[in-house]
This record gives structure tokens, C-alpha cells and sequence, in this order.
């Protein structure tokens, strides 16, 4: 069930109430229920609607500005916008949690397995890797209302595996922590690409939607660029009617 689409704060939900408060104008304006040009309430209407401190609407309110649902016009209030709306900027590195509970989701996440494989040729070269040489592969499914949104390969060079479950992080921990924690290195940069793929049967399987059908594959590798060597790969799959990227491109 998504929480924010019964225009309630849950005050023991483990999405913050600042992101439970934009999913809920969010669904407003995506349910035509606020128009073009019209003016959301204002933070003290907010405030006593829904028992939140004017911070915590302020936070709701400057992460819709962020996406392009409203604007602030000084001096008259909020208003809903007219241009498009920026969903998941492939910009910012934010991890899968928290980018589901900002587009209004509750999320939650299954750790699937983790083996010791010989990984295929694009991993491999990714991780610049020898013929044969083994990595971590870990995988992961994301849910998004308890519908799957994101399934996860990551490969990790140069760690044992029982090392790896050791450390596992649990539930609300930071992924990207767990891989400098294990490494010993920084993450300084993540490249990515994004690549358009049809979901093969195990993958469609997964995340619950036909074979065939077209997929965003979302390829990362983590780099500590100090002594310039690949921590992980991942690849990311996700879910095309949960997930949307953009980017918000400005003139230089």
C-alpha cells in the first residue's frame, strides 16, 4: 500500500514525514487534484492540516521545487508548475531507500544471495579483472509498496565472501558505506551509463512483468579515483512504470 495515497501522515513509518508530505502533494498534482497555476497551501495551512513542523513542509515544499511540480513566486505564494516534472535526477547519487521514499513509496529491500562467481566479460573488464579471477556477486531486490521496483547485481572484487556477509548492511543502512567500510577505500565517483535492454525471463520474473518488455539497465562503477581502482560494479534494473530518469539540463 502507498502510505501518502490516503493523504495521511504515518507517524511510525520509516519514510521521514518530509518525504510522506511531498508524496502527498505530489499525488495531488499527478491526480489532477491540484491544477496547473493553482496555489498549494500555504506552510501554515500545511502545518496545521497535517501536525508538521513548518521545517519539515519546508523540506516537502523544496524537494517538489527540485523536481519542477511547483514554484515560488516571492511575495504570493506556491505554485503548481506547467513544466515537466524531473523524476530520479540521474545526476545525484542517492541510494535506492531513499529514492523510492521520496517519490512517495514505502520502501523496503530482500537481500537474495551472495555467491563467489566468475563473473562475464563486461564485469570483468569493468573491474579489470585477469581471465578466471573471481568477484562477490550480490543481489537485491528493491519493492516499492511491496511491488518489485529495482533488482540489483553488485560484483565486488578482492573480498572474501564470508567477510561480505559479516558486514551485510540491515535494513535502512547505507549501502555505499558498507562498500568503503569492506574495500577500506573512498568512493570519490561513480560513473554510470544507462542502457535500454528487454527484461530476459529471470529478470522479468522478478520484477514481475512480462518477458520482452523494455527495461532500464542503470550500470555503475564505484572508482576511489586516489589510487584509481574499481571497488564495485553494479548493475541496476528498474521497474519502467516505478522508476523514471531525468535530468535537469541548464545553460552554461
Amino acid at each position: 500500500m502507498d502510505l501518502n495515497r490516503d493523504d495521511t501522515i504515518h507517524r511510525h513509518s520509516s519514510v521521514p514525514l518530509h518525504a510522506q508530505l511531498t508524496g502527498i502533494l505530489r499525488q495531488k498534482i499527478n491526480s489532477k487534484e491540484l491544477l496547473p497555476g493553482d496555489q498549494i497551501p500555504t506552510e501554515v495551512e500545511l502545518g496545521k492540516q497535517y501536525s508538521l513542523s513548518r521545517n519539515t513542509i519546508r523540506q516537502a515544499i523544496e524537494k517538489l521545487i527540485n523536481e519542477g511540480y511547483v514554484y515560488r513566486d516571492h511575495g504570493r505564494g506556491t505554485f503548481v508548475s506547467t513544466t515537466p516534472k524531473i523524476h530520479c535526477q540521474i545526476e545525484k547519487l542517492i541510494e535506492h531507500i531513499p529514492v523510492l521514499a521520496m517519490e512517495g513509496h514505502t520502501p523496503s529491500y530482500k537481500h537474495i544471495s551472495t555467491t563467489e562467481c566468475v563473473p562475464n566479460a563486461l564485469v570483468a573488464e569493468k573491474l579489470g579483472l585477469h581471465p578466471g579471477e573471481t568477484t562477490i556477486c550480490a543481489n537485491f531486490i528493491f519493492y516499492a509498496d511491496e511491488r518489485p521496483a529495482i533488482y540489483v547485481e553488485n560484483f565486488m572484487p578482492s573480498i572474501q565472501l564470508k567477510a561480505f556477509n559479516d558486514l551485510l548492511p540491515t535494513s535502512g543502512d547505507s549501502y555505499y558505506a558498507f562498500v568503503e567500510m569492506v574495500t577500506g577505500k573512498t568512493i570519490r565517483h561513480v560513473v554510470a551509463d544507462i542502457v535500454p535492454v528487454v527484461a530476459k525471463d529471470d529478470i522479468a520474473k522478478i520484477l514481475e512483468m512480462p518477458p520482452g518488455a523494455p527495461l532500464l539497465e542503470l550500470r555503475e562503477l564505484f572508482v576511489d579515483t586516489t589510487d584509481q581502482i574499481p571497488l564495485e560494479f553494479t548493475l541496476n534494473y528498474y521497474h519502467p512504470e516505478i522508476i523514471q530518469f531525468s535530468t535537469l539540463r541548464k545553460f552554461v
